[in-house]
């Protein structure tokens, strides 16, 4: 005959969400953006680029699709791999497989889907060395 055990034992074998995350998070393929009652999990290769409004990011997809996250940019970046996410303002970072053109005289990138973002002074030259090292 077994003996009864603490009720919250068998609790502790069940994953929590936080230990889902983390699983996601490490294969490096997904972003997940809780919400109140739900989670968003967003595979890196659709978000087109990240725009941040104070303590929140406005995350774009390739589809058009903006999703608001209650996290900061640096928050968002550490979530993400580095090699393909590249901050090239305070306010933007953009997935750099999906950067259609740069203009370095009006300091814009323009993206895929049209989207015209705008290179800060201090980041320009990171910007410039990151996309000679590809080409």
């Amino acid at each position: 005959m077994i003996k009864p055990t603490s009720t919250y034992q068998p609790l502790s074998c069940i994953p929590s969400n936080r230990n889902m995350e983390k699983s996601y998070m490490d294969a490096g393929n997904y972003l997940i953006i809780r919400h109140m009652h739900s989670a968003d999990v967003i595979p890196q290769v659709e978000i087109s680029h990240i725009e941040a409004a104070n303590n929140y990011c406005l995350i774009y997809l390739q589809n058009g699709q903006c999703i608001i996250a209650s996290k900061c940019m640096k928050s968002i970046l550490s979530r993400l791999s580095d090699t393909s996410f590249l901050k090239i303002h305070r306010k933007y970072a953009v997935n750099t497989s999906l950067v259609r053109s740069m203009d370095y005289s009006k300091s814009i990138m323009i993206m895929n889907d049209g989207s015209q973002l705008s290179i800060s002074r201090s980041l320009k030259k990171n910007v410039r060395t990151y996309f000679k090292q590809i080409c």
